[in-house]
């Protein structure tokens, strides 16, 4: 049982890294696109500044970002994002096979973004354009917050520390050697 605190403790280190660089991505891309369409820019994780048409745009770029970040870059990065090499750490299928690209594809949008709703930088701005579209969704939030922390309780018991978007896509989180 210790090996398996020991990665769920790299897990939680990839995940600030991978966390903090991507929030830079989007604070960044974010900041650009309104820049350039004249839009008074904002320096931190907000979409309330656009126009209905801009949301639209700016959520479906950041998706489009989030798809080559976490699908297509960790594929071809093997399984691994710049935290989980940092951390020895490699995605898999939970046959111990390499992770395909349609796992990576459920694991981030149906587990990561849908299910848990709060472990990505992509999940709070999802928020946000689901709070502008619709009001008050405070349930829808608190749902997500629970998914998150069940998916956390789990991963400590659950065999392969597997969190909810490991169970979703079939996946699960080994230690690479150095």
């Amino acid at each position: 049982m210790k090996s398996n605190l020991k990665i769920l403790f790299k897990r939680l280190g990839a995940y600030a890294v991978d966390w903090y660089l991507y929030a830079v991505v989007l604070i960044s891309f974010n900041t650009i696109y309104s820049t350039m369409n004249g839009i008074e820019p904002t320096y931190y994780m907000t979409l309330e500044i656009y126009d209905k048409q801009n949301l639209y745009v700016v959520m479906a770029l950041m998706f489009m970002i989030h798809f080559l970040v976490f699908v297509v870059l960790c594929k071809l990065l093997k399984g691994q994002t710049i935290g989980k090499k940092l951390f020895h750490l490699r995605i898999v299928s939970k046959n111990d096979q390499p992770v395909r690209s349609v796992q990576l594809l459920l694991r981030e949008f149906l587990g990561i973004i849908l299910i848990e709703g709060y472990f990505s930088p992509i999940s709070s701005y999802f928020r946000t354009f689901l709070a502008i579209q619709f009001g008050d969704i405070i349930e829808l939030q608190w749902m997500w917050y629970m998914m998150a922390l069940v998916s956390i309780v789990i991963a400590r018991f659950i065999k392969n520390n597997r969190m909810i978007h490991d169970l979703v896509a079939n996946t699960k989180v080994i230690q690479t050697t150095r």
